[in-house]
């Protein structure tokens, strides 16, 4: 990558090295901080359960990840920048490589046996699951007879950090502001909330799967993740990379968003493992909730790599064409959109259902709950699919924003199947 020449490429990398020195400096004060915290805890003596040592580990090991291990990532690599070094190209390990990893390491988490590096084991498949759809998409590429690799190692790790960073921390920001916002002008909705979520724990807890998924707490759930938390995120993660999209191909711009996208994902996948830990640290299949929740996240790894790819390219189209890349724009977002609500919701469904039927000692409920497991996990094959496919395509210009009929039918009625059911108990909810 040849230095640039441009007053506000330099500003922009020497502001990835000014950032990156001060959250790498802030980083050391949490490492100090997780030293004497883990002091006080061995010393005290108490004894923790596996689920509390497992959340309590997962959260130390992120937030010096995302501290002291992006920021020196930021840091290096601005000054390289600055410094007019190349970057070599970014090629991953085999993705059937890193798949199996991921298998290896969730067998060692397995619930039944004492592992005392449960929570390393869990730090480790959180930063491979997105890892293995990077390498995948970046392996179509390469079969298509690309000899330009889709990433360089400067772009694949500013991407990552940015993703795990700023596009988190955007997306969390925005969802506060609007809490805030929502529980200012109606305090009533907050008790509402909270005594829906325990109506919707109650009925996890006594196996009713049909007063599961129509209480009050899933449908807030329903709302939240599948409906509000696309909208917010989708438009979120590609915004660290707006000052490098421009002067990118669309391929490069397609696989720096998926990195990008690959890290908002770990970072999003260790808030629900800790959420699930935390929250259900009383039960005794409390890890092997967590467990369920990391194989669901494996089998959509490839999800936000992708959406954050294509609405990556809508925002080059804006940047290169303000007037004929607006619609391009919104196209790309509400399709990125349209798959996110889409694998939340059906997820979100299959956790609940699952959950309600591990209360029910019947064969026909183990069954049941392989049943809907298994559908969840092929949902997400097409983003397998479309992935690997783009940056081949996207090389020799093949990929078009305007969809066909038949595409749009096809999507209507996928849309269809989640939105319908959530309208039925919504209208229930509010008949009563």
């Amino acid at each position: 990558m040849k230095p640039s020449t441009h007053q506000p490429q330099r500003r922009f990398e020497r502001a990835i090295m000014i950032g990156g020195l001060l959250l790498a400096l802030y980083g050391l004060l949490v490492a100090l901080g997780v030293c004497c915290v883990t002091a006080i805890i061995l010393f005290d003596g108490s004894s923790q359960s596996p689920a509390e040592s497992a959340a309590w580990g997962l959260l130390v090991f992120t937030l010096l990840a995302l501290t002291l291990g992006a920021g020196s990532v930021a840091f290096l690599n601005g000054s390289s920048a600055l410094a007019g070094r190349p970057s070599r190209p970014l090629r991953l390990p085999s993705p059937y490589l890193l798949g199996g990893a991921v298998v290896f390491l969730i067998a060692l988490s397995l619930p039944g046996r004492y592992n005392p590096l449960l929570a390393p084991v869990m730090a480790s498949v959180v930063a491979l699951l997105p890892l293995v759809a990077v390498a995948w998409f970046s392996a179509g590429g390469e079969e298509e007879g690309q000899a330009a690799p889709l990433l360089t190692w400067r772009r694949g790790w500013v991407g990552l950090a940015g993703g795990a960073t700023v596009s988190v921390g955007l997306t969390v920001a925005s969802l506060a502001a609007g809490a805030i916002v929502v529980a200012a002008l109606a305090p009533e909705s907050i008790t509402s909330v909270v005594t829906g979520l325990r109506a919707f724990h109650d009925a996890v807890a006594v196996g009713y799967v049909a007063a599961t998924i129509t209480s009050r707490g899933f449908v807030f759930m329903l709302i939240g993740l599948a409906l509000l938390l696309p909208v917010v995120s989708e438009f979120a993660k590609p915004l660290p990379l707006l000052p490098l999209l421009r002067r990118l191909e669309p391929r490069q711009v397609f696989g720096v968003g998926v990195v990008t996208g690959a890290g908002f994902a770990a970072v999003e996948t260790v808030i629900l493992v800790l959420a699930v830990l935390v929250v259900r640290q009383n039960v005794h299949t409390a890890l092997s909730d967590a467990l369920l929740v990391l194989v669901l996240r494996a089998a959509g790894s490839a999800i936000h790599p992708l959406t954050t790819g294509v609405v990556a390219l809508g925002w080059r189209e804006v940047l290169t064409q303000p007037v004929e890349g607006k619609p391009r724009w919104l196209a790309c977002y509400a399709v990125a959109v349209g798959i996110q609500a889409l694998w939340n919701a059906a997820s979100l469904t299959a956790v609940g259902v699952i959950w309600t039927l591990q209360a029910l000692p019947q064969m026909s409920a183990a069954l049941l709950a392989l049943l809907v497991l298994t559908a969840a996990l092929l949902l997400p094959l097409p983003a397998w699919w479309a992935g690997r496919a783009l940056p081949g395509r996207l090389a020799h210009g093949e990929v078009r924003f305007a969809s066909s009929n038949r595409t749009v039918a096809l999507w209507a009625v996928a849309c269809l199947l989640v939105v319908a059911p959530t309208v039925v108990v919504v209208i229930l909810q509010l008949a009563r």
